[in-house]
C-alpha cells in the first residue's frame, strides 16, 4: 500500500476493533501499519475485500479491509509467523 492510503474509521469498525474483540490487544495505529506499510502481502479475497498480512515489530497482523485509496478496516487477528511467511512467498 502507499502511504497517502487513508484509512477510514467510523462508529461500527472501531466498536468491533476495540469492543467486541478487545481481547485481541489490536489498536487502530497496529491496523494502519500494517494497511500502510509497502511490506504487507495483500490477497483479494472477493466482492471488494482484501487480505492484508503484515508485521508490527515481532507480531504478525492480519486485516480483513475494503477499498484502495480509502481503506475500510472490517476485522483483524494476529497470526504466527508461518501464515505471515505463506503469505509474502
Amino acid at each position: 500500500m502507499m502511504d497517502e492510503t487513508e484509512v477510514v474509521w467510523d462508529e461500527d469498525n472501531l466498536y468491533h476493533l476495540l469492543v467486541t474483540n478487545a481481547d485481541r490487544g489490536i489498536s487502530p495505529e497496529d491496523v494502519e501499519t500494517v494497511i500502510k506499510d509497502r511490506t504487507t502481502a495483500v490477497d483479494p479475497l472477493g466482492n471488494g475485500h482484501d487480505l492484508y498480512t503484515g508485521s508490527i515489530g515481532d507480531r504478525y497482523l492480519q486485516v480483513i479491509a475494503m477499498g484502495e485509496r480509502e481503506v475500510y478496516p472490517k476485522t483483524a487477528w494476529w497470526c504466527d509467523q508461518a501464515r505471515w511467511r505463506r503469505a509474502h512467498e
